[in-house]
């Protein structure tokens, strides 16, 4: 604490010397005196400041220290956490490889039986095409054959019709000649 020095007696003095009465100089002396005394008991010394700036230093020294564990704990766990995540995520990503190539093998399954499925139709309609045109060649084969019979029977006639007009047209113009 401070231990100040107040000259009350000059202080009264100036007072007296300024025109105040000595009863009234007196009274506001004792009165300044006392309130500069309250007032110097709070204030602080340079032992008190010292004293304070000595605990103040401790205290940001162990916050400080604080801090610094903190954030050792928060990395720790900042890194437990992201390997954590990057175990999670490589997991997810075998999985996910695992099913996109089980989806792929399926897939790769049902085009070979479905292209399976389609060489087998493609060679029924192979052999359907073949057994149809071996028909229809029959049957053209058949009616080309016919045909060829019913044209030569249909010279023939023509021919025979042809004969039997032409003896008919001589026989009249003889005939009707004569």
């Amino acid at each position: 604490m401070a231990v100040a020095t107040f000259d009350t007696l000059k202080f009264a003095n100036t007072l007296k010397a300024a025109g105040i009465p000595p009863e009234q100089a007196e009274a506001q002396t004792r009165a300044f005196a006392e309130i500069v005394q309250t007032n110097f008991k709070e204030l602080a010394t340079q032992e008190d400041i010292a004293r304070l700036e000595s605990s103040l230093d401790r205290a940001v020294k162990h916050l400080e220290s604080e801090i610094d564990r903190v954030a050792k704990e928060l990395r720790a766990e900042i890194d437990r956490a992201a390997k954590a995540a990057k175990a999670d995520l490589d997991q997810v990503a075998r999985d996910m490889r695992r099913e996109l190539e089980a989806a792929a093998e399926r897939l790769e399954r049902k085009i070979a039986d479905t292209n399976t499925r389609l060489d087998v139709a493609v060679e029924r309609l192979e052999h359907k095409i073949a057994d149809e045109s071996l028909k229809l060649n029959a049957r053209i084969d058949t009616f080309q054959a016919k045909h060829a019979g019913d044209m030569a029977l249909m010279k023939w006639m023509l021919g025979a019709i042809l004969t039997l007009l032409v003896s008919v047209a001589i026989r009249l113009f003889f005939f009707r000649a004569a």
